[in-house]
């Protein structure tokens, strides 16, 4: 320990569960899984009893030693709360040593899963304000710990919101705080079906076809669509109004598929959902199968988005996601494990309102909004041009003049898309934060406030240098950026001065 914490009371100590070397232990072999195929497969193939024997051995060596690191891993690991610091001591051949002080101990976030939740166990992770992702993790404790370290930190004054443990029942008593918004399971649904999979699904199947099918071989497809066409046959010997039946029949079942597939994943995911605020501390609370409890302090939030895909915007709904400090740091888990959505599904009317809790420069009635330059259009449409003109030399020699055609219109659909962008991109900037309404199919609301930006940049292509204008883009925390493109160049730079009074301004050329 540090010679300044040696006169630090010691509030309590612990070590993780022993539980936790069997959810390493599944965790090494996940990581092994592919190796321990290989060995399997040739144990399977082998052509002697002594290489059987030999492959087993090898297979028995890599279990053993996926088990070896776990078990170091439990016996080395310690923690230890002071009054000033939580201090965790871990690791045989390379040991590390961490210090947190309990001044920057932010909240603390509770994971369980099933087996989790069987064995009394959680995973504990240790949120503070400057890092990207949680600074520490405790994998595995006990409920009792992960209450005594939590009651503990709130005693010594730290930032942690009360509650968070019991989650047996994710959104449950997971906090004591009043609940601020809910999402019940059909606005989980809601957003498994205005956010298709069905794409994903052909494109699943298409790549398989793919891999199936030897290098250089058509074989397969021929195959293939000789049977399809036996199939088929007696449906087309009905007629065109048959025809059309089927394949309707076949894009619905792709359809359907996508959609009961993205709502089951989403009722899974964010089953009893509920967020909480305690003291300037989010709490978010869901799961189905894994409960989860996710802290995310205020001072931690840089960049709020509101975001809607079409049919949300006719249903009226829309999801609200959060950049924080580690908004760039493992990007799939948060994904996958959905820390990633601050809220995820409401009415906008309602997210809205939510806002200004969350950051108050997201208080989007306080905003006067502009539209960007309507220079837009004659830039939309001279790129166009330039494109179709490209398109039409190409296409010269075998089409003739109608080749002529292509740059006149691209040059249209270039300037028709440049009067939707106007329509829908309109800005807003003060000296407290910047924020933009943006899309014309996908609609979203980014707000980021001056206090978190650590950089605003003009950026500009050549097209941009033609016709004056620039995008002005503003980084803040965590890597997390706000772009407002179309701006002219005055506008973009008495922006900058605005919001970054007395500081240098800079731009790029792109």
């Amino acid at each position: 320990m540090h010679a300044e914490a040696d006169d630090a009371a010691l509030i309590l100590e612990g070590r993780l569960h022993p539980a936790s070397i069997f959810f390493a232990f599944l965790a090494g072999l996940r990581r092994t899984a592919f190796w321990l195929a290989i060995i399997a497969f040739q144990a399977v193939t082998a052509d002697s009893f002594e290489r059987v024997v030999t492959t087993l051995w090898l297979m028995a060596l890599v279990t053993v030693m996926s088990l070896v690191g776990p078990v170091v891993q439990w016996l080395r690991y310690r923690y230890r709360l002071t009054s000033r610091e939580l201090a965790i001591d871990s690791g045989f051949i390379r040991r590390q040593q961490r210090r947190i002080p309990v001044t920057r101990v932010q909240d603390l976030s509770f994971e369980a899963g099933p087996l989790h939740r069987l064995l009394g166990v959680v995973v504990v992770s240790v949120q503070t304000s400057g890092t990207e992702g949680a600074e520490a993790k405790l994998d595995v404790i006990t409920r009792e710990q992960g209450d005594a370290l939590r009651d503990a930190l709130r005693s010594l004054g730290g930032a942690v919101s009360p509650g968070h443990a019991p989650i047996e029942a994710a959104g449950e008593g997971a906090s004591t705080a009043p609940a601020l918004l809910s999402v019940g399971v059909f606005a989980l649904i809601l957003r498994g079906l205005t956010d298709n999979r069905a794409g994903l699904i052909l494109a699943g199947l298409v790549g398989f076809l793919s891999q199936a099918m030897p290098d250089d071989d058509l074989s397969f497809f021929v195959k293939a669509w000789e049977h399809g066409r036996r199939l088929f046959a007696p449906i087309a010997g009905q007629g065109t109004f048959a025809i059309a039946v089927f394949v309707a029949t076949v894009v619905a079942v792709f359809v359907l598929a996508g959609w009961v597939g993205s709502a089951a994943l989403n009722v899974m995911r964010f089953y009893g959902f509920t967020l909480r605020e305690d003291r300037g501390v989010f709490s978010r609370s869901y799961g189905l199968f894994t409960k989860r409890v996710h802290a995310l302090p205020r001072v931690r939030i840089q960049v709020v988005r509101l975001r809607q895909t079409l049919l949300r915007r006719l249903l009226g709904l829309a999801e609200l996601r959060t950049d924080d400090m580690g908004a760039g740091a493992e990007a799939k888990t948060a994904e996958a494990q959905g820390t990633d959505v601050f809220v995820p599904i409401a009415s906008r009317a309602s997210l809205t309102a939510l806002l200004p809790r969350v950051l108050p420069e997201a208080d989007v009635s306080r905003y006067h909004w502009t539209r960007t330059s309507p220079r837009i259009v004659r830039r939309s449409a001279s790129r166009g041009a330039l494109l179709g003109s490209a398109l039409g030399a190409g296409l010269y020699g075998s089409v003739g003049l109608w080749a002529l055609a292509a740059p006149v219109a691209i040059a249209l659909l270039g300037a028709i898309w440049g009067v939707a962008t106007l329509r829908t991109l309109t800005w807003a900037h003060d000296h407290e934060g910047l924020a933009v309404w943006r899309g014309v199919f996908r609609r979203s609301l980014v707000v980021a406030p001056a206090s978190r930006m650590q950089a605003l940049n003009i950026v500009q292509s050549p097209f941009d240098r033609w016709h004056g204008v620039a995008t002005l883009i503003a980084i803040a925390g965590g890597g997390a950026r706000v772009a407002v493109p179309n701006v002219p160049v005055d506008e973009a730079r008495a922006a900058i001065r605005r919001l970054f009074p007395g500081r240098p301004q800079k731009s790029h050329i792109a």
